[in-house]
């Protein structure tokens, strides 16, 4: 990867470790995916690590970047994709081509080649898989276009801090499902919501009360437009605001931003 897109990557992985949501953090991990290999869709499937008394099953599955739907259109593939078989019955554990595999003899199945046709999903996969604990985790990354080598070399470099950041999104989730929740709590959660805005989206909100557009905004920042809305969105979620007007008057009435003489925010994207 060039520099640009490493100090990219660390921003993400700042945003991730400073979020307090696991959902928001898996999120900006699934977007730095989605901008570093240009795909259109994306798929997580986890399983447990086999053991000595029992198999690798899958434990999890979600997609990303297309409609809720595809969640269980994600459900349907995966256990007879040739990624996922490949990772989980040899125990390959490096960034690989659906291409690369079914070479290598791990051909696609009859049901595999009907489902792919049935969501049109072409043959141009890459995944990067990570190992935590106790569960192993499958980024499956899907695009137009052919992968190329150059592809397979970037997510080898980003595959250790993939584990990293998946490990601590798991934490997250493990701690959180420890805590108790009541409903002071969940007050206290609708009065503040900035409290949860990361320095990245304060930074965003600041810049689209300055009136800048997503491109202008992801030209200073070095990212891309599609990150930017990413980020909006999310803000615009923990704010409770519909756009980018309402988003920075929330912000105002809240304290986030200062209201002295705000300039219009462009509602161009």
């Amino acid at each position: 990867m060039d520099k640009t897109a490493r100090r990219t990557w660390l921003d993400t992985a700042a945003e991730i470790l400073a979020s307090p949501e696991p959902a928001h953090a898996l999120e900006h991990l699934t977007t730095g995916l989605t901008d570093t290999f240009n795909v259109f869709m994306g798929a997580r499937v986890s399983w447990r690590n086999a053991t000595a008394q029992s198999p690798a099953v899958i434990a999890d599955t979600s997609s990303f970047n297309r409609a809720p739907h595809w969640d269980a259109a994600v459900r349907t593939v995966a256990p007879h994709h040739p990624l996922t078989q490949f990772h989980m019955d040899l125990r390959h554990l490096e960034p690989s081509l659906l291409i690369d595999v079914t070479h290598r003899g791990k051909d696609m199945t009859q049901t595999a080649r009907d489902l792919f046709d049935e969501y049109h999903l072409g043959r141009h996969h890459l995944s990067l898989p990570v190992v935590t604990r106790h569960y192993t985790t499958s980024y499956g990354l899907v695009r137009d276009e052919p992968f190329k080598e150059r592809d397979v070399e970037d997510a080898k470099e980003l595959q250790r801090l993939i584990v990293g950041l998946e490990t601590h999104i798991r934490l997250v989730r493990e701690l959180q499902d420890l805590r108790p929740t009541d409903a002071a709590q969940a007050n206290t959660a609708q009065d503040a919501p900035h409290q949860s805005l990361t320095t990245r989206e304060i930074l965003i909100l600041e810049m689209i009360a300055q009136g800048k557009t997503a491109t202008g905004i992801a030209a200073r920042l070095a990212i891309s437009p599609r990150t930017v809305h990413k980020h909006q969105e999310h803000l615009y979620r923990k704010l409770g605001a519909q756009d980018r007007l309402s988003a920075v008057l929330r912000a105002q009435s809240m304290g986030i931003l200062k209201s002295s003489d705000p300039q219009r925010p462009n509602s161009m994207s």
